[in-house]
C-alpha cells in the first residue's frame, strides 16, 4: 500500500488526544524540508531510505531505514538526494500526549535506524486503521499507544544489539588508539550509525567516544613519556598525534598540566629513575 494521506480538519475527536494528520509511503520529489519552528503538534515520521534528518541545529546522516520523533516546539529539517523518495508521518497533539509518550524510547530530534520489515507492516497496519472515516477517538489512542509498544520492543532488541556493540568499540579505542580513528570509520566498522552509536556508548560508559578516546590516549602517553629516550613529539606520534601542539592541547584538558611539566613531575616522583 502506498501513498495513503489524510488530514483531519475538523474532528470530533477528543482533546485527550488528537491526530491530526497521516501518511503511508508518502511520495516526496522535494529535495529538502525545513521547517525552523516545526509544525506546532507532534510529529513521528518514518523514511524509507536512507536521509539526513534531525532539527535545524543539528542533523544525522541516516544510511539505513529510519524513525524520528519531534516535541510540538521543535524544528523540522530531512532532505534525499534521490528524485524520488517516500516516507511515513503521524500529526499528533492533545493533553494526554505526554502521558502517551513518557515511555517511548525515541529521543526527540534523533534518528533511530530500523531494518525490520515487521516495523512496516506495523506502520501500514496502523495508518490504514487510524485513516478510517468514522473511527473512534478511544480506539485510535488504544491502536496508537500499542503502536509505540511495538516500536519500543524493536528499539529495545535494537539496544541489547547495540550495547553489545559498544563493548567492541571500547575494546577498539584501547588495541588502536595510536591510530586514527573517527565516528564515522568506527560507524562503518561495526556497522552502527553515529547517532546510534554516539547514544548507547555514552549510555553505557557515561561520556562520549571522543572524551573517552582522548583519556585512554593521554593515559597511554603517561606510560609512553617515561622512557626519557623518547621526545614529546615522538610520545604524541606513539599515542595517535601527528601533531604535537594538538597533543599538547589535548594534554593540557585531559590533566590540566602540559606534557613536559607531567613528565618531570612523575620523573621527580620516581625512586631511582635511570638517566
Amino acid at each position: 500500500m502506498t501513498n495513503i494521506k489524510k488530514w483531519y480538519f475538523y474532528t470530533e475527536q477528543n482533546e485527550e488526544f488528537i491526530i491530526n494528520g497521516l501518511g503511508i509511503k508518502e511520495k516526496m520529489i522535494l529535495r529538502e524540508i525545513y521547517r525552523p519552528s516545526g509544525t506546532g503538534d507532534y510529529l513521528l515520521m518514518f523514511f524509507q531510505q536512507p536521509m539526513i534528518c534531525g532539527t535545524p541545529k543539528k542533523t544525522y546522516n541516516m544510511k539505513k531505514p529510519s524513525m524520528i520523533f519531534w516535541n510540538n516546539h521543535m524544528g523540522h529539517m530531512y532532505s534525499c538526494d534521490l528524485k524520488e523518495w517516500t516516507h511515513s508521518w503521524i500529526h499528533f497533539n492533545g493533553t494526554d500526549v505526554k502521558n502517551i509518550i513518557t515511555n517511548l524510547n525515541l529521543k526527540p530530534g534523533i534518528p533511530y535506524e530500523y531494518s525490520n520489515d515487521k516495523v512496516n507492516f506495523w506502520i501500514e497496519e496502523l495508518v490504514i486503521q487510524m485513516a478510517k472515516e468514522k473511527i473512534n477517538y478511544r480506539l485510535i489512542r488504544s491502536i496508537f499507544k500499542t503502536f509505540l509498544l511495538l516500536i519500543n520492543s524493536e528499539l529495545q532488541d535494537q539496544e541489547q544489539i547495540k550495547v553489545d556493540t559498544v563493548d567492541l568499540v571500547k575494546n577498539y579505542l584501547i588495541e588502536h588508539h595510536h591510530r586514527k580513528i573517527d565516528l564515522k570509520m568506527l560507524s562503518e566498522r561495526f556497522n552502527i550509525s553515529v547517532p546510534h552509536l554516539c547514544d548507547c556508548y555514552k549510555k553505557k560508559y557515561k561520556t562520549t567516544i571522543i572524551r573517552d578516546l582522548r583519556t585512554i590516549r593521554m593515559i597511554s602517553a603517561c606510560h609512553v613519556m617515561l622512557d626519557k629516550n623518547l621526545s614529546l613529539s615522538q610520545v604524541a606520534n606513539l599515542v595517535g598525534y601527528k601533531d604535537i601542539y594538538h597533543f599538547s592541547k589535548e594534554f593540557k584538558k585531559e590533566f590540566g598540566t602540559t606534557p613536559k611539566d607531567k613528565r618531570k613531575e612523575m620523573w621527580d616522583k620516581k625512586p631511582n629513575a635511570p638517566e
